[in-house]
């Protein structure tokens, strides 16, 4: 008895063996087609992350504004404010005119809840403690989307407008870590002196 269930159950692995679809008989165009659709949930993760981006950055800037806190904070918020608000109306027209919709993937909305997470750590805080723990937070932000715009999103990007524009964003974005690291340095001394 134990041998005839071996043998059937050997036949049936044989037999589905035999008979198993492997995607090796796909068309040309049905392949072209994938990589299109692949292709557009990459650059439409882009845009998603940067919309989010965009809107974690101003949610913060907005909050250093309407704290009380040292002159070169407040301004350090209001560029980020304006620089981030015009690059999410950037970003928003790149999308329109490409024709493609932010996705909304688990990497955007990870993205997401990091920033409100954040927000809400901060937004607590008053004076002296929020000067320090916002710029702690733009240094580390910064350095964390420079890593993923250069090592995920930079050579993942196919449409040339929104290539060009993630390019320009980096820039921006190197601009305001460069800037937040040395508003840190001058907190750091003042705190030290």
């Amino acid at each position: 008895m134990k041998s005839k269930i071996l043998f059937l159950s050997l036949c049936t692995m044989a037999c589905s063996s035999v008979f198993a679809v492997t995607p090796s008989h796909t068309t040309n165009s049905g392949t072209a087609a994938q990589a299109s659709a692949a292709q557009n949930q990459q650059d439409g993760e882009v845009i998603g992350f940067l919309i989010v981006l965009n809107q974690n950055e101003m949610a913060a800037a907005k909050d250093a504004l309407n704290k009380k806190v040292n002159p070169k904070v407040k301004s350090y918020a209001r560029m980020l404010y304006n620089d981030h608000s015009k690059n999410l109306k950037d970003t928003m027209k790149i999308s329109k005119k490409i024709g493609q919709s932010p996705a909304q993937t688990n990497k955007v909305a990870s993205l997401k809840r990091k920033g409100e997470k954040a927000q809400a750590s901060l937004s607590s805080l008053q004076d002296t403690d929020f000067e320090v723990a916002y710029i702690d937070a733009m240094v580390r932000g910064h350095e964390e989307a420079l890593i993923i715009i250069d090592e995920n999103l930079i050579n993942n990007v196919n449409n040339p407008d929104l290539k060009k524009h993630l390019k320009t964003t980096r820039s921006h974005v190197q601009q305001h870590l460069n800037a937040a690291k040395q508003i840190q340095q001058n907190l750091k001394s003042q705190a030290s002196s």
